[in-house]
């Protein structure tokens, strides 16, 4: 059943009825026998909008995913990619060092998304794809940094690299310009947090 949070920053969660649970019990089942569908949607548009959460106890900025009903050229040609993506990592051999002496680690969850931003007063019926477009899902991508040490992939170990203002930088390459070596989201006069938020 479905869990909504009472308090503001915290996220909805979903977890097992007692029903359910007792089924998987009387199967012997285990996590190995879950598994994703391979057909599940991997592209997601959502819009934000501020409000009261569902239980009217906490306001706030809400992400609410659009079914929208066509395809456009875009959300097909990047499903196509999400598919290739997603085979590509179900068949790779991901794995922890002997040396990991941390929490259990699901390596099985393995398999990403791509959520896209619908503005918000943009209608919800023209389904827009050019907004967003980060990949999710990954058990990697909130694994404590000085724990990615220890994943392997194949049994060699990962790189884990940093890019320093990143989109700025990126904007500068867009334009043929050579980007400063300094912090670009720094700019006198300006706080860096709403800079970097712009």
């Amino acid at each position: 059943h479905l869990r909504i949070p009472v308090g503001r920053g915290m996220s909805s969660t979903i977890c097992p009825a007692p029903w359910f649970l007792s089924k998987l019990k009387e199967q012997h089942a285990t996590l190995g026998d879950l598994a994703k569908h391979p057909a599940e949607e991997t592209i997601q548009l959502a819009q934000s909008s501020w409000g009261f959460n569902d239980a009217k106890t906490a306001y706030g900025k809400r992400r609410e995913l659009i079914d929208y009903t066509h395809d456009t050229r875009h959300s097909t040609r990047f499903r196509e990619e999400m598919r290739i993506i997603n085979r590509h990592l179900s068949t790779a051999n991901i794995a922890m060092a002997p040396e990991y002496s941390g929490p259990l680690v699901d390596t099985t969850r393995n398999q990403l998304r791509r959520s896209f931003s619908l503005p918000g007063r943009a209608s919800r019926d023209r389904p827009d794809f050019n907004h967003g477009g980060r990949l999710f899902g990954g058990w990697w991508q909130n694994f404590p940094k000085p724990d990615r040490q220890h994943i392997l992939i194949d049994g060699e170990p990962v790189a884990d690299l940093y890019f320093a203002s990143m989109f700025p930088r990126l904007a500068c390459i867009a334009v043929g310009l050579k980007p400063p070596e300094v912090d670009l989201y720094a700019i006198p006069g300006l706080p860096r947090p709403a800079v970097k938020s712009a």
